[in-house]
Protein backbone atom coordinates (compact mmCIF):
# COMPACT_ATOMS: atom_id res chain seq x y z
CA UNK A 1 0.00 0.00 0.00
CA UNK A 2 1.12 3.59 -0.67
CA UNK A 3 0.45 6.04 1.73
CA UNK A 4 0.96 9.69 1.35
CA UNK A 5 1.53 11.57 4.49
CA UNK A 6 0.82 15.00 5.31
CA UNK A 7 0.62 17.35 8.46
CA UNK A 8 0.38 20.93 9.54
CA UNK A 9 -1.66 22.48 5.83
CA UNK A 10 -3.42 25.34 7.95
CA UNK A 11 -5.75 25.66 4.83
CA UNK A 12 -2.70 25.95 2.42
CA UNK A 13 -3.69 22.93 0.07
CA UNK A 14 -0.90 22.07 -2.62
CA UNK A 15 -1.78 21.38 -6.28
CA UNK A 16 -3.34 18.23 -6.77
CA UNK A 17 -0.74 17.82 -9.29
CA UNK A 18 1.85 18.18 -5.73
CA UNK A 19 0.25 15.00 -4.11
CA UNK A 20 1.98 11.90 -5.55
CA UNK A 21 -0.49 9.21 -6.84
CA UNK A 22 -1.04 6.68 -3.71
CA UNK A 23 -3.74 4.10 -1.79
CA UNK A 24 -3.94 6.64 1.22
CA UNK A 25 -4.03 9.97 2.40
CA UNK A 26 -3.10 10.60 5.92
CA UNK A 27 -3.51 13.71 7.32
CA UNK A 28 -2.24 14.48 10.62
CA UNK A 29 -4.17 17.40 12.11
CA UNK A 30 -3.82 21.45 11.98
CA UNK A 31 -5.75 20.92 8.41
CA UNK A 32 -8.38 24.34 8.25
CA UNK A 33 -7.02 27.70 8.47
CA UNK A 34 -7.71 30.24 11.16
CA UNK A 35 -9.73 29.44 14.51
CA UNK A 36 -12.82 29.92 14.29
CA UNK A 37 -15.19 26.59 13.97
CA UNK A 38 -17.81 27.94 12.11
CA UNK A 39 -15.51 29.43 9.27
CA UNK A 40 -13.45 26.22 9.48
CA UNK A 41 -16.84 23.98 8.37
CA UNK A 42 -17.23 26.15 5.47
CA UNK A 43 -13.95 25.39 4.40
CA UNK A 44 -13.80 22.24 5.09
CA UNK A 45 -17.25 21.76 2.79
CA UNK A 46 -16.28 23.44 0.13
CA UNK A 47 -12.38 24.45 -0.56
CA UNK A 48 -11.11 21.12 1.11
CA UNK A 49 -13.61 18.83 -0.15
CA UNK A 50 -13.00 19.98 -3.43
CA UNK A 51 -9.66 19.84 -3.47
CA UNK A 52 -9.91 16.39 -1.99
CA UNK A 53 -12.13 15.49 -5.15
CA UNK A 54 -9.12 16.12 -7.13
CA UNK A 55 -6.51 13.99 -6.04
CA UNK A 56 -5.06 10.78 -7.23
CA UNK A 57 -5.98 8.90 -3.88
CA UNK A 58 -8.26 5.97 -3.01
CA UNK A 59 -8.54 6.89 0.16
CA UNK A 60 -8.60 9.75 2.99
CA UNK A 61 -7.21 9.38 6.52
CA UNK A 62 -7.63 12.29 8.58
CA UNK A 63 -7.40 13.52 12.22
CA UNK A 64 -7.48 16.86 13.84
CA UNK A 65 -4.88 18.97 15.19
CA UNK A 66 -4.60 21.91 18.02
CA UNK A 67 -5.85 24.66 15.49
CA UNK A 68 -9.18 22.36 14.05
CA UNK A 69 -11.32 23.58 16.63
CA UNK A 70 -14.33 23.11 14.21
CA UNK A 71 -13.64 18.89 15.16
CA UNK A 72 -13.48 19.44 19.10
CA UNK A 73 -16.54 21.98 19.49
CA UNK A 74 -18.55 19.20 17.23
CA UNK A 75 -19.46 21.71 14.25
CA UNK A 76 -17.14 19.42 11.57
CA UNK A 77 -19.34 18.67 8.41
CA UNK A 78 -18.79 15.25 6.51
CA UNK A 79 -16.45 15.63 3.49
CA UNK A 80 -17.28 12.66 0.86
CA UNK A 81 -14.38 10.60 0.69
CA UNK A 82 -12.85 11.32 3.79
CA UNK A 83 -12.48 9.46 7.53
CA UNK A 84 -12.10 11.92 10.06
CA UNK A 85 -11.42 9.76 13.32
CA UNK A 86 -10.46 10.93 16.75
CA UNK A 87 -8.91 8.22 18.37
CA UNK A 88 -10.24 5.65 16.51
CA UNK A 89 -9.30 3.01 13.68
CA UNK A 90 -10.27 1.74 10.37
CA UNK A 91 -8.54 -1.14 7.93
CA UNK A 92 -8.50 -0.38 4.38
CA UNK A 93 -7.14 -3.27 2.31
CA UNK A 94 -5.74 -5.02 5.50
CA UNK A 95 -3.75 -2.31 6.70
CA UNK A 96 -5.04 -0.97 10.27
CA UNK A 97 -5.22 2.44 10.77
CA UNK A 98 -5.47 4.53 14.09
CA UNK A 99 -5.99 8.28 14.82
CA UNK A 100 -5.69 10.66 17.83
CA UNK A 101 -5.59 14.39 17.28
CA UNK A 102 -3.72 15.05 20.56
CA UNK A 103 -0.79 16.93 21.38
CA UNK A 104 0.75 18.32 24.71
CA UNK A 105 -0.74 20.85 27.04
CA UNK A 106 0.64 24.24 25.73
CA UNK A 107 -1.54 27.65 26.06
CA UNK A 108 -5.11 26.99 25.41
CA UNK A 109 -5.58 25.43 21.65
CA UNK A 110 -7.81 22.22 20.68
CA UNK A 111 -6.90 18.43 21.82
CA UNK A 112 -4.57 19.07 24.42
CA UNK A 113 -3.93 17.84 27.09
CA UNK A 114 -1.29 16.28 30.04
CA UNK A 115 1.35 12.97 29.86
CA UNK A 116 -1.22 11.26 32.09
CA UNK A 117 -4.03 11.59 29.57
CA UNK A 118 -1.94 11.14 26.84
CA UNK A 119 -1.18 8.03 28.53
CA UNK A 120 -4.79 6.85 28.83
CA UNK A 121 -5.71 7.76 25.35
CA UNK A 122 -2.72 6.29 23.64
CA UNK A 123 -3.44 2.55 25.59
CA UNK A 124 -6.53 2.11 23.75
CA UNK A 125 -3.94 1.95 20.37
CA UNK A 126 -5.00 -1.87 19.63
CA UNK A 127 -2.37 -4.41 19.43
CA UNK A 128 -1.54 -4.78 15.61
CA UNK A 129 -2.12 -1.70 14.25
CA UNK A 130 0.05 -0.73 10.73
CA UNK A 131 0.16 2.90 10.99
CA UNK A 132 -0.24 5.19 13.93
CA UNK A 133 -1.69 8.91 12.93
CA UNK A 134 -1.31 11.68 15.76
CA UNK A 135 -0.79 14.73 15.79
CA UNK A 136 1.65 15.85 18.31
CA UNK A 137 4.97 13.68 18.01
CA UNK A 138 6.82 11.22 19.99
CA UNK A 139 9.58 12.59 22.63
CA UNK A 140 12.93 12.80 20.72
CA UNK A 141 11.53 12.93 17.20
CA UNK A 142 10.13 15.38 15.13
CA UNK A 143 9.28 17.45 17.92
CA UNK A 144 12.77 19.97 18.08
CA UNK A 145 11.35 23.62 18.39
CA UNK A 146 13.36 26.48 16.63
CA UNK A 147 14.62 27.42 20.24
CA UNK A 148 16.14 23.95 20.57
CA UNK A 149 13.33 22.53 23.11
CA UNK A 150 12.15 19.10 22.55
CA UNK A 151 8.19 19.20 23.30
CA UNK A 152 7.29 15.70 22.34
CA UNK A 153 5.44 13.13 24.41
CA UNK A 154 6.91 10.55 26.30
CA UNK A 155 3.74 8.29 26.32
CA UNK A 156 3.53 8.61 22.86
CA UNK A 157 6.80 7.15 22.23
CA UNK A 158 6.83 4.09 24.60
CA UNK A 159 3.35 3.17 23.36
CA UNK A 160 4.79 3.18 19.78
CA UNK A 161 8.01 1.26 20.93
CA UNK A 162 5.78 -1.85 22.30
CA UNK A 163 3.33 -1.39 19.38
CA UNK A 164 5.57 -1.82 16.72
CA UNK A 165 3.52 -0.15 13.76
CA UNK A 166 4.79 -0.62 10.39
CA UNK A 167 4.46 3.80 10.17
CA UNK A 168 4.02 6.35 12.60
CA UNK A 169 2.89 10.09 11.06
CA UNK A 170 2.91 13.08 13.27
CA UNK A 171 2.73 16.65 12.70
CA UNK A 172 2.52 19.51 15.26
CA UNK A 173 6.06 21.30 15.32
CA UNK A 174 6.39 22.43 11.65
CA UNK A 175 10.37 22.77 12.07
CA UNK A 176 10.96 19.66 13.19
CA UNK A 177 9.79 17.62 9.72
CA UNK A 178 11.43 14.30 8.87
CA UNK A 179 11.98 10.77 8.58
CA UNK A 180 13.42 8.37 11.35
CA UNK A 181 13.51 4.69 10.89
CA UNK A 182 12.70 2.95 14.14
CA UNK A 183 12.59 -0.42 15.50
CA UNK A 184 11.53 -1.64 11.67
CA UNK A 185 8.94 1.02 11.42
CA UNK A 186 9.04 4.61 9.77
CA UNK A 187 7.80 7.56 11.76
CA UNK A 188 7.60 10.85 9.98
CA UNK A 189 6.78 14.18 11.46
CA UNK A 190 4.82 15.29 7.85
CA UNK A 191 4.25 18.88 8.31
CA UNK A 192 4.01 21.25 5.22
CA UNK A 193 4.92 24.42 6.36
CA UNK A 194 7.96 25.65 8.61
CA UNK A 195 7.70 27.59 11.77
CA UNK A 196 6.78 30.72 10.13
CA UNK A 197 3.61 29.40 8.12
CA UNK A 198 5.51 28.97 4.75
CA UNK A 199 4.58 26.13 2.70
CA UNK A 200 8.14 24.54 2.12
CA UNK A 201 7.28 20.76 1.60
CA UNK A 202 5.20 18.99 -0.18
CA UNK A 203 3.77 15.22 0.92
CA UNK A 204 5.87 12.54 1.89
CA UNK A 205 5.37 9.10 0.16
CA UNK A 206 5.64 5.27 1.91
CA UNK A 207 4.94 2.52 0.92
CA UNK A 208 3.77 0.04 3.89
CA UNK A 209 2.74 -3.65 4.43
CA UNK A 210 -0.33 -5.05 6.53
CA UNK A 211 0.64 -7.91 8.40
CA UNK A 212 0.41 -11.23 7.63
Amino acid sequence: MRIIAASDLHGVLPHPDAVPEGDVLVLAGDICPGALAGRQAEWLSSVFADWIADLRVSHVVATWGNHDWVGQRGRAPDVPGVRLLVDDGCVIDGVRFWCSPWSLTFLHWAFMAGEAELAAKYCRIPAGTDVVVSHGPPLGYGDMTVDGFRVGCVSLRERLRELGPRLAVFGHIHEAAGQWDVDGGTWVNASLLDHRYRAVRGPVSIDVAGRP
